[in-house]
């Protein structure tokens, strides 16, 4: 589906479902990453993390304490692994809802 600027916007459900389906897919891309070594603490200590990055990882892991409860130092690969069943039920219950 192609979004021009004059298009009306997609319904909450439907953007709901778009945006489901894309971080399912991205999660699965992501989770298959080669893992390299990955120390957050030291990528935070020379600069490289964005402090946006940061507090969004620390919210991840308020978010979902269960499945990534040290967010803030995991690679991305294993963060895409933790929270794929997160994103795989958000696009279940959005196709759920389209269909009914």
């Amino acid at each position: 589906m192609t979004m021009l600027d004059h298009s009306p916007p997609p319904s909450p459900a439907v953007l709901l479902h778009m945006m489901s389906n894309h971080l399912a897919w991205l999660s699965d891309e992501v989770a298959n990453l080669p893992v390299s070594s990955y120390d957050a603490n030291q990528e935070a200590r020379a600069g490289r993390l964005a402090l946006a990055d940061l507090a969004f990882r620390r919210q991840l892991a308020t978010w979902y304490p269960e499945l990534v409860p040290n967010a803030q130092n995991m690679h991305i690969g294993a963060l895409a692994r933790a929270l794929r069943p997160q994103y795989f039920r958000w696009l279940f219950q959005a196709r759920k809802h389209l269909s009914e």
